[in-house]
């Protein structure tokens, strides 16, 4: 019986998907969610390489019952803690264990190590920066005074020059909806002032009257502006204007979550101990997650201490 080249080939390539599955399900133990996949590879490397596959795969089979499956780790990802080092930068502390506060109102501490927090508070100046800075205004220090008071003034005239040039800008402009944008631009320009506390007691009440004036006209264009609102509040509460303050933060107490501490405080002020009670109720989440205001959560909702 003779044979064509064809049915040789066609019986090898039988032969050798059979005996690939044959090995491959010697390994199915080890192995029992891949057993299609050796199948394939087994059965590619034979037909591949008629006359190297088949010692292949015995050396390949041999391999693979002498080394340890992976393990597959769920929910879990591999961080490697060397590669750290080589991202990271290594940061110092520049005043030790003390705080800036602390370095700056004792009048022990080195003159220069005073100068060098001044300087540092000058890279992102907060406003819980500025009652820092106007202390040292009364140092015995001429270089401390002076630097400080320096800070303050940039602070206070790039203010200023920004209200200047947006009142120019307003009084030019040819439309209502160009000039009621550019109000709204002046009412935070104008609380930006009290916001960082650049103006005395006397003028904050006149500052407080400009952000009044220029919210509301922005108000008529923008009715919807829960921003707006939110500086009309925080104007009225600096102005004791306390009904001014309740009626425009309880419009958006739904919608901006830092009001709830503002309308707590007008409530408290009012003496209305029922509204601040039924405030904490409702909104009482955001009081106890805030650390600063989570001793208020505590002693008006009854809460523990954790």
């Amino acid at each position: 019986m003779r044979y064509t080249a064809p049915t040789l080939i066609v019986a090898y390539a039988l032969f050798a998907i059979l005996f690939s599955w044959i090995v491959a399900m010697t390994l199915k133990k080890r192995y029992p969610n891949d057993l299609w996949k050796m199948t394939f590879l087994f059965a590619m490397l034979n037909l591949s390489a008629p006359l190297m596959g088949i010692v292949f795969t015995f050396w390949l089979h041999y391999r693979l019952r002498k080394s340890n499956p992976a393990v597959s780790y769920e929910h879990i990802r591999h961080i490697d803690m060397s590669e750290f080092s080589q991202i990271f930068v290594s940061v110092k502390r520049q005043f030790g264990e003390g705080a800036v506060k602390r370095i700056l109102i004792e009048e022990e501490t080195n003159e220069s190590l005073k100068l060098k927090a001044v300087l540092a508070l000058t890279n992102t100046i907060k406003k819980s920066d500025i009652p820092l800075l106007k202390q040292t205004l009364s140092s015995s220090s001429d270089e401390l005074r002076l630097y400080s008071f320096a800070i303050l003034d940039k602070m206070e005239r790039e203010i200023n020059d920004k209200i200047h040039a947006a009142l120019i800008r307003y009084e030019d402009a040819k439309t209502s909806q160009e000039r009621a944008t550019l109000a709204r631009e002046l009412a935070s320009l104008y609380w930006e002032v009290i916001y960082f506390d650049l103006a005395d007691e006397a003028l904050k009440q006149f500052i407080a009257q400009q952000v009044k004036r220029y919210a509301e006209e922005a108000l008529e264009a923008f009715p919807r502006d829960v921003q707006l609102r939110y500086l009309m509040g925080r104007a009225a509460l600096t102005a004791h204007r306390l009904d001014d303050a309740q009626s425009y933060f309880e419009s958006i107490v739904a919608q901006k979550q830092r009001t709830v501490a503002y309308l707590a405080e007008v409530y408290f002020l009012k003496r209305n101990f029922a509204a601040l009670k039924k405030l904490i109720r409702e909104h009482g989440e955001i009081l106890r997650n805030d650390p600063l205001l989570y001793p208020v959560w505590v002693l008006w909702s009854g809460g523990k201490v954790a």
